[in-house]
């Protein structure tokens, strides 16, 4: 159970509600910054392939 405080007082909910609603509020920001999920996701592929690079000097192979 997750609680949440409000300005009425505290509701209890079920993690997965609380899961489902910030998952939608991260859907409806992206969706604002014109961010589709598959450039979120490829940009996530390039931050972490920077990093291997930086860290450990491998390079990320391209496919």
């Amino acid at each position: 159970m997750a609680f949440v405080e409000t300005e009425r007082g505290v509701i209890i909910s079920p993690r997965e509600v609380i899961a489902m609603e910030t998952l939608g509020q991260i859907g409806r920001t992206l969706r604002e910054k014109g961010i589709t999920l598959e450039e979120l996701i490829e940009s996530g592929r390039e931050i972490r392939g920077k990093l291997l690079e930086k860290e450990y000097g491998l390079r990320a192979e391209e496919g």
